[in-house]
């Protein structure tokens, strides 16, 4: 599983095609974000959740523990579910199923809405807008 998380980092975060369309101050912008988004996941997730983009696709991907999502950023909104302690991915379309999930066994799966704990001491972090805020920033740098 470490293997595959290290190719899907080099495959995802490294593409050539996508250097060529990105300024190096967007690309510095876009890494800060994902920085920032991962080190929370890190410290306050516990599934080993990554994430990555795709800039010629303009999707968000992350890995996790049991399988891989992907949602184009121009079809979703982020948001807090405060009393779960959840961040929530909520397709913009009503009946969309935007979100795709392949699951560590290969089976794919669509969502319209994707739920993540970012919790310390069972409760959601203080700074969980703080986070939502970086997913945005990350979103409007990738899709403007």
């Amino acid at each position: 599983m470490k293997f595959v998380k290290i190719f899907c980092l080099l495959l995802f975060a490294f593409p050539a095609a996508n250097f060529a369309q990105s300024t190096p101050e967007n690309l510095e912008n876009i890494d800060k974000q994902l920085d920032y988004i991962n080190q929370q996941f890190e410290k306050f997730n516990n599934y080993n959740t990554r994430f990555f983009v795709d800039q010629r696709k303009e999707e968000l991907i992350w890995i996790a523990d049991f399988g891989e999502a992907r949602v184009s950023l121009k079809e979703v909104i982020f948001s807090i579910n405060h009393d779960k302690g959840w961040l929530i991915f909520d397709c913009i379309t009503e009946s969309a199923k935007c979100i795709t999930f392949t699951s560590a066994t290969g089976k794919s799966i669509q969502y319209k809405e994707y739920s993540m704990s970012l919790t310390q001491n069972d409760k959601i972090i203080e700074h969980i807008d703080d986070v939502v805020k970086n997913f945005e920033t990350l979103k409007n740098f990738m899709t403007n």
